[in-house]
């Protein structure tokens, strides 16, 4: 100690030594990360059409609750079954614990359970992925002078955006906020059915065997007679896609020849699988895409890599179709709300007991911009582009909320 006191320039030199080579370090070095402090989750989903939330539970939620039960690293799990057919199971795992391994465990006990779960659910497949709660940032695509529906918006964002920003480092999932897709819908009229001698399981068994894909072969190929010197792929028709080809779909033949024909019974249209659900932003229809981040991604590099993806992809926009400029112009900011504190956004579960505080929200601040976004039936909604789950005032309806300043947004926005 006294070598440099006596000497303090020699203990200045180093002391500078010192700062220049923890400086260089700093960015030579890798810094250790936090470690993840959220738990892996594994969501199991399928879908039972047209059965009750009763129906489902019992003939799909519980055999696959019964499978999956005792995964290694499982702490809990909490299945949802609801009215339109839709099962829903999210698999917690301990801190830590290989969401990879996690899944590969889920989906091999899921796939024991398949012979168990109906004929419909098996058509449909049972959807095993990792979850995540980290919302990071929306993505809209509006049509400012209105020549795009919201269904058109919504699929084009499914068919040519929802790939692209899935497939950035670090974002969990990409989620299509009410998508519409495309759909044939046929409206029966009992009282011609009934005329024809017709029901609605006929239709259906004659959609399901003029509306399909068949291998039809060949002709000419081998064992072919001798001198054969050609051959020929037959090709078929295949799956139906115009609302004409399903009119003129055959149920019937009359004993005079005459046909019945799908068109001679019901209304064919082109529309959507359901109509559930919708979004707007200011009032207009749009597309909104939801970003997901996982627990170990930055956030501000996801949101880097989505703007620089998106505005490449708008370049092949239609005409009057645009992304909504908020997106290039916010910033990130996180706030940790404590349960009962002053937040004045609450979530609730629709129908459920109780009100559940809304513990993260990620808000996307404009310099100059206000924006409202709202999702029918009061699950979610954008106000001031920071995305929150509303309180349901006890005086509002069942298809309205109250947000701030007390105005009330309804379904139709």
């Amino acid at each position: 100690m006294n070598f440099f006191i006596r000497r303090p320039i020699f203990a200045i030199s180093i002391a500078i030594v010192m700062i220049l080579v923890g400086g260089i370090c700093m960015l030579v070095l890798p810094i250790a990360q936090y470690p993840p402090l959220a738990p892996p989750q594994i969501e199991v989903s399928t879908q039972y059409i047209g059965a009750s939330a009763d129906v489902v539970s019992k003939t799909v939620t519980t055999p696959l609750e019964e499978k999956i039960n005792g995964a290694g690293g499982m702490i809990y799990m909490a299945s949802t079954s609801t009215n339109n057919g839709d099962s829903s199971i999210v698999v917690t795992f301990e801190v830590g614990f290989d969401p990879n391994v996690a899944q590969m465990d889920v989906l091999t006990r899921s796939n024991r359970a398949m012979a168990e779960l109906p004929e419909e659910t098996q058509k449909v497949g049972v959807t095993i992925k990792k979850k995540s709660t980290n919302m990071l940032l929306a993505v809209n695509l509006i049509s400012p002078k209105g020549t795009y529906d919201a269904q058109f918006l919504q699929n084009y964002a499914d068919l040519h955006i929802t790939d692209s920003l899935a497939r950035i480092p670090g974002v969990a999932e990409v989620m299509n906020m009410a998508l519409r897709r495309y759909a044939i819908r046929i409206w029966l009229d009992p009282e011609k059915l009934s005329s024809f001698g017709l029901t609605a399981a006929d239709v259906r068994d004659a959609i399901r065997e003029q509306n399909k894909q068949v291998a039809a072969g060949k002709i000419g190929g081998p064992p072919a007679p001798a001198g054969q010197a050609f051959q020929y792929q037959l090709t078929t028709q295949g799956r139906l896609s115009q609302v004409s080809q399903f009119e003129n779909i055959i149920l019937k033949a009359k004993p005079d020849g005459s046909l019945v024909r799908i068109k001679d019974v019901a209304r064919v249209e082109l529309g959507a699988e359901d109509y559930d659900w919708d979004t707007k932003l200011n009032g207009q229809p749009t597309a909104t895409l939801i970003v997901y981040q996982l627990p170990d991604a930055n956030g501000l590099k996801i949101k880097k890599a989505t703007v620089k993806i998106m505005e490449r992809l708008a370049k092949d926009f239609p005409p009057d179709m645009e992304m909504d400029h908020s997106l290039r112009h916010h910033g990130i900011h996180r706030r940790i709300h404590e349960r009962g504190g002053q937040n004045p956004y609450r979530g609730h579960y629709p129908g459920g007991a109780g009100g559940l505080s809304l513990l993260t929200e990620l808000r996307l601040r404009p310099h100059s911009h206000h924006s409202h976004t709202c999702l029918h039936r009061g699950y979610l909604r954008l106000h001031e582009d920071f995305w929150v789950l509303p309180e349901r005032p006890e005086h509002a309806g069942p298809g309205s909320s109250r947000g701030p300043g007390g105005g009330r947004c309804h379904r139709g926005c």
